[in-house]
């Protein structure tokens, strides 16, 4: 997620911000990778589909082996944990 986020980097996230409305494009939140069970990855929010799945991006376009919906397309949003809200450090 560089530049916006670093390794080691602290951000505190809101399990509940999506229990009520879906997320909205631009948003950063916390996902489960979709094909390695216990791996959260934090991307930003680029598109929502209309059958309940965001697509999501790094902030790093460049990155040519990006683990986003580039590579493993749109993600359920079961599978996003939390919006993220603050980066600690």
């Amino acid at each position: 997620m560089a530049p916006t986020l670093r390794a080691g980097d602290v951000v505190l996230v809101d399990p509940s911000a999506y229990r009520q409305v879906p997320p909205v494009d631009l948003d950063v939140v916390v996902l489960e990778h979709p094909y390695r069970d216990g791996l959260r990855i934090v991307k930003r929010v680029q598109g929502i589909d209309e059958h309940g799945a965001a697509y999501v991006v790094s902030d790093n376009p460049a990155e040519t082996d990006a683990q986003d919906s580039r590579s493993f397309g749109p993600v359920p949003f079961e599978r996003i944990l939390g919006r993220v809200t603050a980066k600690v450090r």
